[in-house]
Formats: C-alpha cells, sequence, structure tokens
C-alpha cells in the first residue's frame, strides 16, 4: 500500500481502518484511497461505511479516536506501537478469552478492562488495558454487547 492508504499506522490496524482514518481525519477523497488500492470507489465507500456502524462499540469508538489523536499529532510510530499493542499480551489476553464461559468486561471510561472466568466455586479475574481491548474489538477479535 502506498503513503496515501496508509498514512502512519502500524501493521495491526486493518486495512479498512486505515482507509476510514485516510478519508476522515487526512481528507483523502475516496476515489483518491481506491485509485492506490487498485480497486472501485464503491469498495473503499463501503469499508468506511462499515468502519463508521462499528463505531457504536465503545471499544472501537474508542479506538479509532485514538488513532486519530495519533495521526492528528504525529507521535512517534515505534512509542506508539508499544503503548498501544502487543502481540505477548493480545495472545495472553486470547487465551484467558478461549475458556469456556470467559468474558471481557469494560465499563465507559474505565481506563482497564477484566476478563472474568468461572472456574468452579470462584471467579478468576484478570485486569488488562482498556488499549488492548480495544484493539482486540478493533481486529474483530472479541465483540461488544450492551
Amino acid at each position: 500500500m502506498t503513503g496515501v492508504t496508509r498514512p502512519f499506522l502500524p501493521d495491526w490496524v486493518p486495512v479498512e481502518v486505515s482507509r476510514y482514518l485516510s478519508h476522515t481525519v487526512s481528507q483523502v477523497s475516496i476515489r483518491e484511497l481506491a485509485r492506490s488500492a487498485d480497486c472501485h470507489p464503491s469498495t473503499v465507500m463501503r469499508q468506511i461505511h462499515r468502519v463508521e456502524h462499528q463505531r457504536e462499540d465503545p471499544l472501537i469508538d474508542g479506538a479509532l479516536q485514538y488513532l486519530s489523536t495519533v495521526l492528528q499529532q504525529g507521535a512517534d510510530q515505534e512509542a506508539f506501537e508499544k503503548d498501544v499493542y502487543s502481540e505477548e499480551d493480545a495472545i495472553q489476553g486470547l487465551s484467558l478469552l478461549s475458556c469456556k464461559g470467559a468474558v471481557l468486561a469494560v465499563g465507559r471510561d474505565m481506563p482497564k478492562a477484566v476478563i472474568l472466568r468461572d472456574i468452579g466455586t470462584e471467579v478468576q479475574k484478570s485486569v488488562v488495558e482498556r488499549r488492548l481491548a480495544e484493539v482486540l474489538a478493533l481486529r474483530d477479535w472479541v465483540s461488544c454487547f450492551s
């Protein structure tokens, strides 16, 4: 992908999200995004509408707000990647969530999330960063219901 479609985002950011941010934050036209991606403008427009619809999920909305802020401020990419996403943390969180009955609980405006697992007579709690929960939702690895 060219710099037009992937402005300053790390590899873990889905392509559709990077196009959405390029269009909404960097003001790149849908036609220009489609040209650089070698696809039809309606394809890019559907991707952008899909991401816009996903903003109803508070985790995805939080991730998009954070990524928008980072793009506008032009933060250091290496520090940004370490601050938001760690592959080891994602693997650990997904491993905990793969257990039967595991739930990711996130409160609005809370800086942390909790993975709750019912193990017999007690509930095991594991605290994770909200940014990690947002990345998991953004990558479509977890979904939200309220």
